[in-house]
């Protein structure tokens, strides 16, 4: 049995990707909330910018940078 996160709020960069998508179904499936970002192919924005970084992270207690 898979047991769950409580509030855990995790963010997932690349949630778009292959990989980026599993990981978030897997942490779906085991409880954890979730906010995944992606980006328009052929935008490049850095995470280092700082009013995106501050959104992105907002009240999240992990982030997957795939």
């Amino acid at each position: 049995m898979v047991t769950g996160r409580g509030e855990q709020m995790v963010c997932v960069t690349g949630a778009g990707g292959f990989i980026g998508s599993w990981l978030v179904k897997e942490l779906l499936h085991r409880g954890y909330f979730v906010r995944g970002a992606m980006r328009e192919p052929g935008e490049f924005v850095h995470v280092r910018e700082p009013l995106l970084r501050k959104h992105l992270v907002l009240d999240i207690d992990t982030v997957f940078n795939v």
